[in-house]
């Protein structure tokens, strides 16, 4: 596919090199010399220096011939432009990332419509759904939802008295209903693992389950004995996706405790969430933090524009008392330095940015594509169609590649855990485990043979 990246930063660079790696035949336009240069240097690409705003920089860019646009500037209003221009010049199809909350809750105008979009990326907005639905799952890591929310995709870390530690696949199959979850990806020692029956678990493995919403709380007890509830949230940082998600928490915990060192964006918390509490000061204030209580705080997260400030505070929360501490970065290479440093939650918002494009990407009727950890793993979401390799056969006569796993099936409305003699049928949603090297033969397996 050739693909038209507008915008060089982390989340742009990074697509190019993914999409680049993939095949695709990717070019790239930035107004910064410096990146172009770089990208130009390191990736198969085609790097243009100018403003993608610009009908002539565009055009340049061989934009009548391309089948997509992405736009993911740090500027909405470029991505938006972008996006017209592209439309009028021939281009199908338009990604852009939009930040800007007016845009996305309760729009007066329908931008999608106006601008030609396929969809609007807003990757603070998912950020803090992701969380919220960490703070609702006790000691998850991880969260996504794929079909329509009825199938959760849950990565935990396994405590020392978890009572599955020491058990094998096989093992936990015998003594519990092994047909209301999977656990389809081991994280252990930097290496994504895809479990057979034989493999055991360890403490300190991270696992990644997918289990359908009914039997969540059935699973929860096996990861850990004693359950903790969330009931006071302290947030550093009243950035957009701080903001956010303190207003979706306010009125389902007991406390939500705002931290924000610069004195405009404090006020401004103060009255976007007013029944919040809202402290102006640094989250790497030690004093602040116990004047704030933190020895009773059930979830810190450290949510700030700063990378660094966020990792001292989460330190300096776990330190003084909070049960359980969530650390934003985003640099994408520092998702595995802070896991190694057994940080409860690590968020990136470039993963989340680039699985939600690569929804539109993928061959296949994908409809939901989760990245996991540094690993670069995913869990896909895909239905099966007519004429897919995949459909009419049973699972084990597939040559399914090694490093992929068929989690869940939903067959009808039930989610069904498959085994060898399961047979997937037309228009069944699958949700699948991935590791890099199998995502090109996944494709294949459910593309519609021509």
């Amino acid at each position: 596919m050739k693909i038209l990246i507008i915008g060089a930063g982390v989340v742009g660079s990074n697509l190019a090199e993914e999409l680049s790696e993939e095949g695709h035949d990717i070019v790239i336009i930035d107004h910064d010399a410096e990146k172009i240069k770089n990208l130009a240097g390191s990736l198969d690409v085609l790097a243009i220096t100018g403003s993608a705003a610009r009908p002539s920089v565009l055009k340049s860019a061989g934009v009548g011939s391309m089948e997509m646009i992405i736009a993911v500037t740090n500027v909405d209003e470029v991505n938006i432009i972008v996006c017209m221009i592209a439309h009028q010049l021939g281009v199908k199809k338009c990604i852009a990332r939009v930040r800007n909350e007016e845009y996305a809750v309760t729009p007066v105008v329908d931008l999608k419509k106006i601008a030609h979009l396929d969809r609007i990326i807003n990757p603070e907005q998912i950020v803090a759904q992701s969380l919220e639905e960490i703070l609702e799952t006790p000691g998850a890591t991880h969260v996504a939802k794929f079909a329509n929310g009825q199938i959760l995709l849950r990565g935990f870390d396994v405590p020392e008295d978890s009572s599955i530690v020491g058990k094998t696949l096989a093992e936990l199959k015998e003594i519990s209903d092994m047909e209301a979850f999977l656990i389809v990806g081991i994280a252990r020692n930097g290496t994504m693992i895809i479990p057979t029956g034989s493999d055991e678990i360890r403490v300190g493995d991270n696992i990644f389950v997918l289990v359908s919403r009914d039997t969540l709380s059935m699973f929860l007890p096996l990861i850990k004995k004693r359950i903790w509830g969330v009931h006071r949230v302290m947030i550093y940082g009243a950035d957009l996706i701080g903001l956010n998600l303190a207003g979706k928490l306010v009125g389902k915990v007991k406390e939500v405790v705002v931290i924000e060192e610069n004195e405009e964006k404090a006020k401004a918390a103060a009255a976007q969430v007013p029944k919040a509490i809202v402290l102006k000061g640094r989250g790497t204030d030690l004093d602040l933090l116990k004047d704030a209580n933190i020895a009773e705080t059930d979830f810190f997260l450290a949510l700030s524009s700063d990378n660094e400030n966020n990792l001292v505070a989460s330190i300096m929360a776990k330190k003084y008392g909070a049960k359980r501490t969530a650390v934003l970065t985003q640099d994408p290479d520092y998702v595995a330095v802070l896991e190694s440093m057994e940080m409860d939650v690590v968020v990136n918002p470039l993963l989340i940015t680039v699985s939600a494009i690569l929804e539109y990407i993928r061959r296949g009727d994908v409809r939901h594509v989760v990245k996991l950890e540094d690993s670069e793993a995913e869990v896909i979401e895909l239905v099966a169609q007519t004429h897919s390799k995949i459909v009419g056969k049973q699972l084990k006569d597939i040559k399914f590649p090694a490093g992929a796993l068929v989690g869940t099936i939903i067959k009808g409305k039930t989610p069904v855990i498959p085994r060898g003699d399961t047979i997937i049928k037309p228009n069944e949603k699958v949700i699948l485990f991935a590791l890099p090297e199998a995502i090109k033969k996944i494709e294949k397996l459910f593309a519609v043979k021509r």
